[in-house]
């Protein structure tokens, strides 16, 4: 029988794999939204946030935190 506490080991930080996470939903909902209602204001918004998580997350992986 299976525990239900599975870790899974990797060589990515844990905050990385938050962030990497995050981006993937983000473009999820952002795929989701755009048949729903064209809303230019929340568009934009969800741009800012990938790009600002994106910039956030590269930037950290590029020091070694």
């Amino acid at each position: 029988m299976a525990s239900a506490y599975n870790p899974i080991y990797t060589d990515v930080p844990e905050k990385d794999v938050f962030a990497l996470h995050f981006l993937q939903t983000l473009s999820n909902l952002r795929t989701q939204n755009s048949f729903s209602s064209p809303d230019n204001k929340t568009s934009d918004r969800v741009k800012k946030i990938k790009k600002a998580a994106y910039v956030r997350v590269h930037g950290q992986s590029s020091r070694g935190n």
